[in-house]
């Protein structure tokens, strides 16, 4: 039982990486270096806590993660695309830009450089028990 268990909980976890290198492939098809997709994630993830905890229910967050998303992904296509600057050296910006940004903002927001507060689930009461 408790290796069921442990495969569930890995493909639980492996989704979001499925998902993320399933943009990576659609971006390099049509010839966008995809460099900066853990510094999306990150932003995502950063914005989806934030509204999360803020708005006191997930699908805020569900909106906080796809405006942060949005936001990073437009300062990506600004970059390369009115700026004329390399995608890998903005992929790899990015993804610094983002890493310290969410341990600063982390920091700022709810004192702590690594966690934020525990946010409600999708499907329970109050706070996610994970």
């Amino acid at each position: 039982m408790s290796a069921l268990l442990f495969l569930l909980q890995t493909i639980r976890i492996a989704i979001p990486y499925l998902l993320a290198a399933a943009g990576g492939v659609m971006s390099e098809r049509v010839g966008v270096i995809a460099l900066g997709l853990e510094g999306l994630m990150l932003s995502g993830a950063f914005g989806a806590a934030l509204g999360s905890y803020y708005g006191g229910n997930a699908w805020i967050g569900l909106l906080g993660a796809l405006v942060a998303g949005l936001l990073m992904t437009s300062v990506l296509a600004v970059a390369t695309l009115r700026f004329k600057a390399n995608q890998v050296v903005v992929g790899v910006a990015l993804n610094l830009l983002v890493v310290a940004a969410t341990r600063f903002f982390l920091r700022l927001v709810f004192d702590s450089a690594s966690n934020s507060p525990r946010v409600a689930g999708f499907g329970g009461e109050g706070a996610a028990n994970a």
